[in-house]
């Protein structure tokens, strides 16, 4: 008898646990998707759309440069990082 109302207990808690922890999902996936939709409503500067006027008078010797040093393949690497760095800020406790 007293097993069967521990098991009950136990199961009543199982699905308390389950329903905050699906609450918590859908509050964290609403965040997510708002934050999103704000990212998406920033503009983009105007220096971005003449970056590449900008790079075409750029010499030929700093582009071999830069191609020698895997300047792009570097800051896929470093956005990423901080990327990175950004989302592991958001967990809570280990950021």
């Amino acid at each position: 008898m007293l097993d069967k109302i521990s098991q009950a207990i136990s199961d009543f808690l199982d699905w308390v646990m389950d329903g905050i922890a699906y609450l918590l999902w859908c509050i964290a996936d609403f965040f997510m998707s708002l934050f999103g939709k704000v990212l998406g409503l920033i503009p983009v500067p105007d220096f971005m759309h003449d970056a590449n006027t900008m790079m075409a008078h750029l010499s030929a010797e700093y582009g071999w440069y830069l191609s020698i040093a895997e300047f792009s393949y570097g800051m896929k690497v470093l956005f990423s990082a901080l990327l990175a760095r950004f989302v592991i800020k958001l967990i809570p406790f280990i950021g």
